[in-house]
């Protein structure tokens, strides 16, 4: 009997517990006191939210700081949403713990301000044993080890490359705790019930636990760059597994590898780990398939070699403290780039590829010199450009691998010794590509079919065509940024008209329209001395700017239209001559000669020509739009028009985040069977017309004629078709 007595004083109170939940009127509310009865009422929610709002203090901001850390999106919660708990969430299993069990806090103040006292936001984060260890003992005893938990790479790197004295240093002054552990941790609660501090926090549904985190609120602006804008087409085409075969971080990221199942002990190294996912589990006996290439490179060439694409990069980061005691940041993006580099554990692991995809990670020898005073003794002992195995931009074809001699034969796409800083070099001499072990052009090859010439062949210039015609006669350059930087600075001679005169505004219904034909001749030669016979050379600084001005000019009907191909970044980059100042002055010119052109298809005609006419349609949004994970703001719902194929507008950049050459243009078009002399009228359609029109106008550059732009786009449609 005495044995059995603690189960019976269990069983006692069990008894005790569903008696409490049935009683008539003690409601569960009730009986977890101030927190739940707070928590679930949407009026004194309301209430408080309104306070702390107009109570908000914006957090002090270092004059120190430089860059924005990570790039990260602020979710679309309101603080409403953030902090509501659905009353439903009580019924739960998880619910019918007290709040303070897990919380603590102060359930029974009179204030908030008293009952928040001593709370804990997220009991899991740092302590996913003791928080959810009780119920959960299987999968936090991994957990707690994960790369989610904490960054055991990045302490394992800060240690190979300080001193002992100096990494006791790095500890003793939590440098990783004030700066890295900022956005690299989370916790069980930022993936299955609230959303990670660096996306805005709060709760994800109503406090509710979610079995798997949600790809457009959790991993998504927490992976947000490089990985997601990757992956859903920001930066690039889009991942094919994401564009094609529907799939989001949870299909290859399992539970197993998330909860580090298996492990035991923190590895030093992300790949090390048996749960990460490789391509070849679900891509098997690739060398015996019908591609030739994949048996002529297994082994030697890592798949991301031929079908990664470029990315955003960082390149540099130096983190402290200012006089003030305030953590700052400072960092510089780098260019997109692919590189092919040499594989470090090659020689200590069977079947490992000789070639991999290599990224460059931020460190600098003095990264941490506010903290330590000096540079890291041992920073030599990693390099600083690290395999890549991580690439979330796969595509099926790529331009690196269209042609064999794209790659065999051209240094510009392997890791030389020019692409490394001197003072970097020894710490990445094992990576960096040697001469002798750049493969050899292969002869013989027949060269890749070129762009057909434009008829314009003026259509796009670039810098160095125009500095060279500066003082022609019959150019008018046109800047059409904003009037402030316009005034800072731009090309000599240039008029300026910012592009957002073309264009209806932001309150319009539907907004961002483009002006009538006779709207826009007025408007133009208001600002510059526009005649039939001039050749106006477009320049801005994005691609939200040249399109709508080259469209402008087109729909009334002017024939002689450049655009400069790199922007004013790339005129800059060219060290040419700049001014400042305002538009210069001209003498009136004759009105314009008005010959209004279609260029132009609007939403009603549009849903009828898809339903009867031979149109092709091309949405250039970034994949996560086009395929309803995200919308623009002013968007009635998320969505695409049906029967559209996307083409991200990124996917048309290079590495520098410039316009792709005009062979490489081509062949991107042509994988999606757009061609000059295609069956049917292209329509391009975006969310208001910006991307649009400068895929119009990058049509236009390659020879294309039977093309229209979907004034409206899916603003107007998703709101004539709600």
């Amino acid at each position: 009997m005495l044995n059995n007595l603690p189960r019976l004083t269990f069983f006692l109170l069990c008894l005790l517990g569903l008696f409490l939940f049935i009683a008539p009127g003690n409601t569960w509310a009730e009986s977890l006191s101030g927190c739940a009865t707070c928590h679930t009422d949407d009026d004194m929610i309301d209430e408080l939210t309104e306070e702390l709002i107009a109570q908000a203090v914006e957090p002090a901001v270092s004059d120190m700081q430089e860059g924005t850390r990570c790039s990260v999106s602020k979710t679309s919660f309101d603080l409403f949403e953030k902090i509501l708990v659905d009353p439903d969430f009580l019924e739960t299993t998880h619910g019918k713990v007290p709040c303070q069990n897990c919380h603590k806090g102060n359930p029974d103040a009179d204030t908030p301000a008293e009952g928040h006292k001593g709370m804990v936001k997220d009991p899991s984060i740092g302590n996913a044993a003791a928080a959810c260890g009780p119920c959960h003992e299987e999968i936090t005893n991994g957990a707690k080890d994960s790369f989610h938990s904490q960054p055991a790479t990045l302490f394992a790197s800060m240690k190979r490359r300080s001193s002992p004295e100096q990494y006791k240093m790095l500890q003793e002054k939590q440098v990783a705790e004030k700066h890295c552990m900022s956005c690299h941790q989370s916790s069980c609660g930022t993936c299955h019930v609230s959303r990670p501090d660096s996306t805005g926090g709060g709760l994800r549904k109503g406090h509710f636990f979610q079995k798997t985190p949600d790809f457009v609120y959790q991993c998504a602006p927490c992976h947000e760059e490089p990985v997601a804008n990757d992956f859903t087409g920001v930066q690039s085409m889009g991942d094919v597994h994401y564009r094609d075969a529907r799939m989001v971080c949870i299909d290859c990221h399992t539970g197993n590898e998330m909860h580090a199942s298996s492990i035991g002990v923190t590895s030093a190294n992300r790949y090390e780990t048996s749960q990460a996912p490789q391509c070849t589990d679900c891509h098997q006996n690739l060398e015996q398939g019908a591609i030739r290439h994949h048996g002529l490179h297994a082994g030697k060439v890592h798949c991301t070699v031929c079908h990664g694409q470029a990315y955003q990069n960082c390149s540099e980061c130096h983190v402290g403290t200012d006089e003030y005691g305030i953590q700052y940041f400072q960092s510089n993006s780098g260019e997109k780039n692919l590189k092919i580099g040499l594989n470090t554990n090659n020689a200590a692991t069977e079947n490992e590829p000789e070639y991999v995809l290599v990224r460059q990670v931020p460190i600098q020898p003095d990264t941490y010199k506010h903290y330590i005073g000096s540079d890291l003794e041992n920073f030599d002992a990693d390099p600083t450009f690290k395999r890549n195995r991580s690439t979330h931009s796969i595509q099926r074809k790529t331009w690196q691998a269209a042609h064999c001699n794209h790659c065999h034969g051209n240094p510009d796409i392997f890791l030389t010794k020019d692409d490394v800083e001197p003072e970097l070099q020894k710490a990445n001499e094992n990576v960096i590509v040697p001469p002798e072990k750049i493969p050899a052009a292969i002869p013989n090859l027949a060269p890749m079919k070129k762009a057909a010439p434009p008829k314009d062949p003026l259509i796009r210039v670039s810098p160095q065509w125009l500095n060279d015609h500066l003082n022609d006669e019959d150019l008018i350059i046109l800047d059409v940024r904003d009037m402030e930087p316009y005034e800072e600075d731009h090309i000599p001679g240039s008029y300026n008209l910012c592009a957002c005169h073309v264009r209806t505004n932001n309150v319009a219904k539907p907004p961002f329209m483009m002006k009538s034909p006779g709207e826009l001749a007025a408007i133009f030669q208001d600002r510059i001395p526009l005649t039939p016979d001039k050749r106006v050379v477009i320049y801005g600084s994005d691609s939200s700017s040249r399109g709508v001005t080259f469209l402008a000019l087109e729909s009334m009907g002017h024939t002689k239209i450049s655009f400069l191909e790199d922007s004013f970044d790339g005129w800059e980059e060219m060290d040419f001559d700049t001014e400042d100042g305002p538009s210069p002055e001209f003498k009136p010119v004759p009105p314009y000669p008005v010959q209004t052109t279609e260029v132009i298809i609007n939403s009603k005609t549009l849903q009828k020509e898809l339903e009867t006419g031979d149109l092709i349609l091309i949405d250039p949004r970034k994949a996560s739009q086009y395929k309803g994970h995200t919308k623009r703001r002013e968007a009635h719902r998320p969505g695409r028009i049906p029967g559209a194929i996307n083409l991200p507008l990124q996917a048309l950049m290079d590495n520098e985040g410039k316009m792709l050459a005009m062979d490489e243009l081509s062949w991107v078009l042509n994988n999606i069977h757009i061609y000059p002399g295609v069956r049917g009228t292209i329509v391009t359609s975006c969310n208001t017309n910006a991307l649009a029109a400068e895929l119009y106008m990058i049509l236009r550059s390659l020879g294309h004629d039977n093309i229209l732009v979907h004034d409206g786009s899916w603003i107007e449609w998703a709101d004539m078709t709600k």
